[in-house]
């Protein structure tokens, strides 16, 4: 089972698993379905993420826990 799934649809998703649930990331700016080559960066440390594509400014999920006891 793959940790995680790039989906490019016109813009670049990137959706993974965390704790038992689905958690995503996208790049809403610009679409990657223009023919050309693109540099896609991912990285995770838990539930947190960052997405690139290409230059473009980073893109950054931060997933808080909450417990209660």
């Amino acid at each position: 089972m793959c940790p995680f799934s790039l989906q490019i649809d016109g813009h670049v998703r990137v959706t993974y698993v965390a704790g038992g649930l689905n958690m995503s990331i996208s790049e809403p700016l610009r679409s990657a379905a223009d023919g050309r080559y693109h540099v896609v960066r991912f990285t995770r440390y838990g539930a947190n993420s960052t997405l690139q594509l290409d230059d473009l400014p980073t893109q950054t999920r931060n997933y808080s826990s909450q417990f209660s006891f």
